[in-house]
């Protein structure tokens, strides 16, 4: 696994985590906000025709791509 980071306003990071709770809440399931960079990712990647391959739903290291 690699390290990705980005600068971005506070906002954003706050709205990222409120994501995150409102997504546990609704699946009642452990989401974290990896996992939701990992489907914005694989969106990104969709978008320009490129193979979903951010891991999802990660499990001691270990993910399955997609989403």
């Amino acid at each position: 696994m690699e390290n990705l980071t980005g600068y971005f306003p506070p906002a954003v990071k706050h709205q990222l985590m409120e994501l995150t709770i409102e997504r546990r809440r609704a699946t009642a399931g452990k989401v974290t906000i990896q996992d939701l960079m990992a489907e914005a990712f694989n969106d990104l990647f969709a978008k320009y025709s490129n193979p979903e391959i951010a891991p999802v739903n990660r499990k001691e290291g270990q993910g399955r791509a997609g989403g």
